[in-house]
């Protein structure tokens, strides 16, 4: 991986993707919008918060991020 983001040179060619769980809001808010500023691909996780989810969402499409949101509650062994 290149010191500034997943992609090699800017040929676009390589894209990783990380799932941030709880990027609805504070940390998980904040690491996801870092990821998605150095070209990450961003699965934004949230438990009860769609809107704030969907607002994350809408910030990492606005930087040119790929993203969306799952919903799952994270203590339920069904849902992961």
């Amino acid at each position: 991986m290149a010191e500034d983001g997943p992609y090699d040179g800017g040929t676009g060619a390589t894209v990783s993707t990380a799932l941030v769980t709880g990027a609805a809001k504070r940390i998980g808010r904040t690491i996801a919008l870092s990821l998605g500023r150095q070209g990450w691909r961003v699965a934004v996780h949230y438990h009860a918060s769609s809107a704030a989810a969907e607002e994350v969402v809408r910030e990492l499409q606005s930087l040119g991020s790929e993203a969306f949101a799952i919903q799952a509650d994270l203590s339920q062994e069904e849902e992961v």
